[in-house]
Parts: structure tokens; sequence; C-alpha cells
């Protein structure tokens, strides 16, 4: 039987943000076992940004050819 792998408290926190980004939960093992779960309990988040940009771009368009 292999050895239960030590991690240390930096690789945890490294592990911890990129779950959190991509969505899901790891349930870590006293065995070294690791467990994924998708986390259903994340708010959806909306990128709105893009149409502020288009809406700035099409102000600055309008404003440029005398429309509006």
């Amino acid at each position: 039987m292999s050895k239960p792998l030590r991690f240390t408290k930096a690789e945890l926190a490294s592990a911890a943000k990129l779950c959190r980004e991509h969505g899901v939960m790891v349930k870590l093992g006293r065995d070294g076992s690791m467990l994924v779960i998708p986390d259903t309990h994340r708010p959806e988040v909306v990128d709105t940004s893009a149409e502020d940009d288009l809406d700035a771009e099409l102000a600055a368009f309008e404003a440029k050819h005398g429309h509006g």
C-alpha cells in the first residue's frame, strides 16, 4: 500500500482557488484520496461587461456620425 500524500498549505490554497473558479468542491480523505463534486450552491455569474462596451461603442459611433 502506498504512503498517503502530503500537501503544503500553499498547494491547498491554490487548489481551493481553482475549485472556486471552476465551480467544483473537493473532499480530501485521510488516505490521500480526493472526491471532486460539482458545486450546485454556486450562484450563476453573468458577465455584462461586453454589453457595456457595446453600448459605449454605439454611443461613440452615433456621436461621431451625427446620430442619436
